[in-house]
């Protein structure tokens, strides 16, 4: 990879950190409109990353990594985000569907 596959790839992260957090945002409000537009240019940001190869990585400078590895983390933590609010056995349905709490197992009656 040049310099300029380093920076570009930097930036697509940005980029899809950017998408991420946004999708984040729309699903936990709901809105799918939101959603899947942030959705889709995510996956364009990602279709347009430069290629990387285990032996570029291992020639990456230290500062360039750790970048790298600080947008990977954000973009897992807004994934995270996401999973939580299309998670359909949310915690807080439990009471309705007369459950203990995270799906314990019902307490017995004495």
């Amino acid at each position: 990879m040049t310099a300029l596959d380093d920076e570009r790839l930097l930036d697509g992260y940005r980029r899809i950190e950017v998408l991420a957090e946004a999708m984040a945002d729309a699903a936990e409000v709901r809105d799918w409109e939101a959603y899947d537009a942030a959705l889709s240019n995510a996956r364009i940001a990602i279709d347009r990353l430069p290629p990387v190869r285990e032996e570029d990585l291992a020639h990456a400078g230290a500062g360039w990594q750790s970048a790298r590895l600080r947008l990977l983390a954000r973009i897992l933590a807004q994934e995270e985000r996401i999973g939580e609010a299309l998670d359909p056995l949310d915690p807080s349905i439990d009471p309705w569907l007369r459950r203990e709490p995270f799906s314990a197992p019902p307490r017995a009656k004495r």
